[in-house]
């Protein structure tokens, strides 16, 4: 029996709603995460890290992930942005030809720094 258009559609909507779920939570806990690290350097070391943690979670391929996260504002008061792009391969799902093989997803988020963290302290 051949899928209808209408399973194929919904299978490949499907797919795209769940990685476009699942790539916003990425982006968000990446910059949560962020936001709290002492120093720049530190902000994009850990919202990597989480970013990779979270969407391993979310059963995400991580060859298919790509998250940038710009610490430009880090400073207290500031903002970290992190922008998280997914592969998502649609060329298994028999679609006649309705779905690209592949389609990019884009989730951004930026998140605010407290105007009230603490400094890392430094050796006199």
């Amino acid at each position: 029996m051949r899928p209808s258009k209408a399973s194929s559609r919904s299978a490949g909507a499907g797919r795209l709603t769940d990685a476009r779920t699942a790539l916003a939570g990425v982006a968000r806990e990446a910059a949560r995460v962020a936001a709290d690290a002492p120093t720049p350097a530190a902000a994009v070391h850990d919202g990597q890290t989480r970013a990779h943690q979270t969407a391993a979670g979310y059963g995400l391929d991580p060859a298919r992930l790509q998250v940038s996260i710009d610490p430009q504002g880090f400073a207290r008061g500031g903002s970290v942005r992190v922008v998280a792009r997914y592969r998502v391969a649609l060329d298994d799902i028999p679609s006649l030809r309705l779905f690209p093989a592949e389609l990019t997803l884009t989730s951004a988020q930026l998140e605010p720094i407290d105007p009230y963290k603490s400094r890392p302290t430094t050796s006199p």
